[in-house]
């Protein structure tokens, strides 16, 4: 369970920014930490799991997407992974999966892993405990009745946790999934972000990917970079997993401490 603080009482809802701790120190955004989850000063029951990477000493690696399915991306995506073998981890976002189901429909047939991103991409750390129950419960609801399963994991929107989202998480009966390294389409070319990762990635690691569009992001920098990281990650041994596999080759592990992060 994350241990990052105290659970907030009666499931209220953090701060967007950056505020005091449980211990009066700063809790930092998980974007400028780069870092998933490092802003939450939640705890959660041990029934609900936050989970960042995995301890194994297995080379395998679990590839997330998030935001989509959208038409623009999203193919894109699954004919890259398709013509490399590789099977991700999809996190949707429960409306965009309604008005797209023959993309999720391709993505359990390419045998794809597919969880719960919410239902509308609300920043979960301001939102009231109502908002937040209602965005897991209806984003899971639409997975639900497009594949037939109830996801098991949750990956909250930007990263951002807080005591309402946790409860939710326990409620629903999904473990959250955090990230321990991340393409940054946002600052970082394509040469720097394939530099970037193969400067990070370890057994067990939890990559960032994004499938979806953004007004001010070339998110297509991923479509350009993650082919040579995929085949030089291959050429060190590693393998690509869902997140299902990658979980049962070993430990799920919480993210650190805020106050233990360096900056990544």
């Amino acid at each position: 369970m994350l241990r990052a603080g105290a659970l907030l009482a009666g499931g209220a809802a953090i701060g967007r920014w950056s505020r005091p701790g449980p211990d009066g120190s700063d809790v930092i955004s998980a974007r400028d930490r780069g870092f998933a989850g490092a802003r939450s000063t939640a705890t959660t029951s041990a029934s609900t799991k936050v989970i960042w990477h995995v301890d194994t000493d297995e080379p395998v690696i679990a590839l997330t997407f998030d935001d989509g399915p959208v038409p623009s991306y999203t193919q894109d995506y699954l004919d890259m992974l398709r013509d490399r073998r590789v099977h991700a981890t999809f996190n949707l976002v429960g409306r965009n999966a309604v008005e797209h189901p023959a993309l999720v429909r391709r993505e359990i047939a390419d045998r794809h892993q597919v969880e719960n991103h919410s239902w509308s991409h609300l920043d979960l750390a301001t939102a009231t405990a109502g908002q937040t129950d209602a965005e897991l419960a209806r984003g899971a609801d639409a997975l639900e009745s497009l594949t037939g399963r109830v996801p098991r994991y949750f990956r909250p929107p930007r990263g951002n946790l807080s005591g309402a989202t946790l409860h939710a998480a326990a409620r629903a009966g999904e473990d959250v999934l955090l990230w321990s390294v991340q393409l940054h389409e946002s600052r970082l070319d394509v040469d720097a972000n394939i530099a970037h990762v193969l400067a990070r990635v370890k057994p067990g690691t939890i990559l960032l990917a994004h499938d979806t569009h953004h007004r001010t992001i070339d998110r297509r920098i991923g479509l350009r970079a993650l082919p040579e990281i995929i085949d030089r990650l291959r050429d060190r041994g590693f393998r690509f997993v869902t997140i299902d596999e990658l979980v049962a080759a070993g430990t799920p592990v919480p993210p650190p401490a805020v106050g233990s992060l360096a900056t990544s």
